[in-house]
């Protein structure tokens, strides 16, 4: 919602995929980027983490863009394990 409303206001706008400190379970949390100030800046709508405590993997226009993962036909879990530390 985030993205659309500055997007309708005009100020440039897209999603970002990151890790973030404090967000449980740590795995990927989709936040906004605006573009202000001749910069991009990671806004969580949720406030579940600052702007300070996010690791970006990747960025798009739209979840599409930024999915971690693709799969045709069967695909089976094995396992996954993400931890987030301060640096």
């Amino acid at each position: 919602m985030m993205i659309t409303l500055a997007r309708a206001a005009g100020v440039p706008a897209r999603i970002a995929s990151v890790y973030a400190l404090g967000v449980e379970p740590q795995d990927f949390h989709a936040v906004a980027e605006i573009f202000l100030g001749g910069e991009w800046h990671l806004v969580d709508a949720t406030g579940m983490a600052e702007e300070g405590a996010m690791a970006k993997i990747g960025v798009g226009r739209d979840a599409a863009d930024v999915s971690f993962l693709t799969v045709f036909g069967t695909a089976v879990m094995n396992g996954q394990s993400v931890k987030v530390a301060a640096a």
